[in-house]
């Protein structure tokens, strides 16, 4: 993360940031550390509130407007996410390759043209950067209606990067709509088996298993969808109370247990891997950690 040049000071100023550069500079360390922290967890309420302070306290920085964006995103305050997209390119148009997220944003907005055109200039970026991109047209072709655009974007963007839940429950939802039940329950189901809790997968296997008549299954699956919701109610009720509550350490793990339940060992490993060593649950988090095996980070917000 790239930080603004100092002004041409004096010679007296020169000496004076050289002695305080050190503090000032593990303090923004120590903030980016708790910024990832929070966004990592979820905690995105939390986390927009602390980035909101130290934008008003300090100089505003690229790397700390970009995340206000995303976070602004995760809340759905478009509004916000393109303010705070634009403000961090006016400040360093080299954050254009990091800015994908912009175009959803755009789209979410209703400015389909405005995110094609912010999205093009991705078309010789690295391929995951180059992926989202594609994902982000895909998603500008569904708000237009033109489902065989949307489609060959979504595919484009899976061939680039295969493990992008978000991709491949849009393409199950394409094909939800136009009848290829098997193909979305294949899709939906990938997704579950690296992201057990994701809800918008969950809710288009149901659907594809009642279009397909198998009664049974679709009526467990949309157990497991409600049950989801009622999960993901919980994690954000006891993630909101972390910051307050005099036992942050037991909130996290009571947070993990939930993941636990629906067999999410990602988010077992994040919600425990944040436990200090000095604290007395630390044992108990290790422990739960030890009973799940580590996986890909899960996309458990709903694809809306």
């Amino acid at each position: 993360m790239r930080f603004p040049r100092f002004p041409d000071p004096s010679l007296a100023t020169v000496v004076a940031i050289l002695v305080t550069l050190p503090i000032v500079a593990q303090t923004t360390r120590d903030d980016d550390a708790r910024f990832r922290r929070l966004f990592e967890q979820g905690r995105h309420a939390e986390l927009a509130e602390a980035l909101g302070r130290k934008l008003s306290e300090s100089r505003p920085h690229p790397g700390h407007l970009l995340m206000a964006a995303e976070t602004a995103y995760e809340l759905e305050r478009f509004d916000e996410a393109e303010r705070r997209f634009a403000e961090a390119l006016a400040l360093d148009p080299t954050l254009i390759p990091l800015t994908v997220r912009r175009g959803a944003t755009l789209v979410r907005l209703g400015r389909t043209e405005d995110a094609r055109r912010h999205l093009s200039a991705f078309d010789s970026a690295p391929p995951r950067r180059r992926a989202a991109a594609l994902f982000g047209l895909g998603l500008a072709a569904v708000a237009d209606g033109d489902g065989v655009a949307a489609r060959r974007c979504f595919e484009a963007s899976l061939k680039l990067a295969s493990e992008d839940a978000a991709c491949a429950v849009r393409l199950a939802q394409l094909d939800l709509s136009e009848g290829r039940n098997d193909d979305a329950l294949a899709l939906a189901d990938a997704v579950l088996a690296r992201h057990p809790m994701h809800t918008t997968a969950a809710h288009v296997r149901a659907r594809a298993l009642v279009a397909l008549n198998r009664t049974e299954e679709a009526d467990a699956a949309a157990a497991r969808h409600r049950a989801l919701l009622s999960a993901h109610d919980r994690i954000a009720g006891l993630s909101a109370s972390v910051a307050t509550s005099s036992t942050p350490s037991a909130v996290m793990i009571a947070v993990a247990r939930i993941h636990a339940e629906f067999g999410d060992r990602a988010g077992v490993v994040r919600w425990t891997g944040y436990v200090a060593p000095d604290d007395p649950l630390f044992r108990q988090a290790m422990a739960l950690r030890e009973t799940r095996d580590t996986a890909t980070r899960p996309t458990s917000r709903p694809v809306r």
